[in-house]
């Protein structure tokens, strides 16, 4: 494969950009797409503590790929306000609000994918990929990201747009403790809309057929912010392929955004002020997951236990949007730690993901995710 290098190997750090746009910041998110910047910004925002990036290529059109800021309280509120997006269409479509449930760019030239068609068992088009070259400082690398698409819900378990992250040639856009690929077909609302779907817990609905929209962003549909944590090959070279098209057809756009900051190895100094640098810690268990308060099956349960835990540790539960719910503290220092599924003044939280976050007491971070269905 013939690839581009940067001038100087990239080390972990988030570019930083001015975006000059009337009204960006009161309009919602704004973006900047290849026209005006190059590849090598999209991999330096996404790079963050612990990796560093050799090689590196983008292939697709220049318009369906960018950077992105003001993402506060669209898809993932303060954690995920900037990030990268790449595009079946045009990275800035996926500007709001949502005004139609059909938006769609195609290019010239239709650019295929053999990796995704090969996932997707049919043709693609309009292809956006980034790929590089890393090596971690850990045998882990973790990211966080969210996929959204105008074929929601129209077009659930018909024809699907696809995406996909290729580590080391192996899929970890995977649902949550499975080893199913996160598409449109296998994280939905339904089709049609509330009948039938497929993990709605992972699933925000923003179509204008179906009682949306409700966020600022043209997307019809998106999923929660997923997050990756997958092995690799420390202090060697390893490659990854964060790639989107079209399926079947050039119609309707698909994004996929990825957190700035986030694709990271170990990071030494995290703490709970950034949670773009996190540890994580494979001994903490947490059961049942998802937590099924009063279902009366087999999760349900009067709390959701943390256990595997340095002694002392204090767990904070928070909404993907990053609003803190809950605080529990181990003061029994026996290393557990029990949520009872209430927020801070005393009611029950909504169904939905949620994010856990531990801090022990010399200061180490981790962190994971947590599903409440009422």
């Amino acid at each position: 494969m013939k690839a581009l290098r940067a001038n100087a190997p990239l080390t972990a750090g988030l570019a930083t950009f001015i975006f000059v746009a009337a009204g960006a910041a009161s309009a919602g998110m704004a973006v900047l797409d290849l026209n005006v910047l190059k590849p090598v910004d999209l991999v330096k925002t996404l790079v963050g503590c612990g990796v560093t990036v050799g090689d590196f290529r983008y292939v697709g059109d220049t318009s369906a790929a960018g950077v992105f800021m003001g993402g506060t309280g669209i898809i993932g509120g303060t954690i995920f306000d900037q990030g990268i997006i790449l595009s079946s269409g045009k990275a800035s479509s996926i500007i709001g609000p949502n005004k139609s449930d059909g938006t769609s760019d195609s290019f010239t030239p239709d650019r295929s994918d053999p990796d995704l068609s090969g996932l997707a068992l049919q043709d693609t088009h309009d292809a956006s990929v980034l790929e590089f070259e890393f090596t971690p400082s850990s045998t882990y690398v973790t990211f966080d990201y969210v996929f959204g698409s105008e074929e929601y819900n129209e077009w659930v378990f018909a024809f699907n747009d696809v995406f996909a992250f290729f580590l080391n040639g192996a899929n970890v856009a995977l649902v949550p403790g499975t080893t199913t690929p996160v598409s449109i077909n296998t994280v939905n609302g339904g089709n049609p809309y509330g009948i039938g779907a497929v993990n709605p817990f992972y699933f925000v609905n923003n179509d204008l057929d179906d009682g949306g929209p409700s966020y600022n962003t043209e997307m019809d549909g998106f999923t929660t912010m997923l997050t990756v944590n997958a092995p690799v090959k420390a202090n060697q070279r390893n490659w990854i392929k964060l790639a989107i098209a079209d399926g079947g057809d050039q119609a309707l756009n698909s994004w996929v955004l990825i957190r700035a900051g986030s694709f990271a190895s170990r990071c030494p100094g995290s703490s709970l002020s950034s949670l773009t640098q996190q540890s994580l810690s494979p001994g903490v268990i947490v059961a049942p997951n998802p937590f099924r308060p009063g279902s009366g099956g087999a999760q349900d349960a009067a709390a959701v236990g943390f256990s595997g835990l340095s002694a002392g540790a204090t767990i904070r539960i928070y909404t993907p949007a990053g609003k803190l719910v809950a605080e529990e503290t181990d003061n029994n220092a026996d290393g557990m730690i029990s949520w009872n599924g209430r927020n801070r003044g005393g009611k029950a939280v909504a169904s939905g993901a949620y994010i856990w976050v531990a801090k022990a007491r010399d200061g180490a971070v981790t962190r994971g995710k947590l599903v409440v269905i009422r």
